[in-house]
């Protein structure tokens, strides 16, 4: 009975650790919703490679890719918050390097 009981115990000690583990590698792997700083946007210059603007920027909220062109275009939120929705698009050439940057301002539906 107590090599039963040792059993069972080492068992459940076994899965509540890799259960623990396998919730820690989710942790990480899903990183936190990163807050945009806008003030950053003027660090983005041409040039720069998708890994330095999203050093730079972070992850973009939306990615758009154009097949023809073979450029990719990257569109930050600035403020998800205010009443006019302001966006912060980084356009990439063929090459994967950021040929413009800028601001734009959508209508309010």
């Amino acid at each position: 009975m107590n090599t039963l009981f040792t059993s069972l115990t080492t068992r459940r000690l076994v899965m509540a650790a890799a259960l623990g583990l396998a919730a820690a590698s989710v942790a990480t792997a899903a990183p936190a919703a990163e807050r945009f700083d806008a003030a950053r946007t003027t660090l983005v210059k041409p040039g720069m490679t998708q890994d330095e603007v999203q050093q730079v920027l972070g992850r973009p909220a939306h990615t758009q890719h154009y097949s023809l062109s073979q450029s990719t275009t990257w569109t930050y939120d600035v403020d998800p918050l205010a009443a006019e929705q302001v966006i912060f698009d980084v356009d990439f050439d063929a090459q994967g390097r950021v040929a413009a940057s800028g601001e734009r301002r959508l209508p309010t539906q």
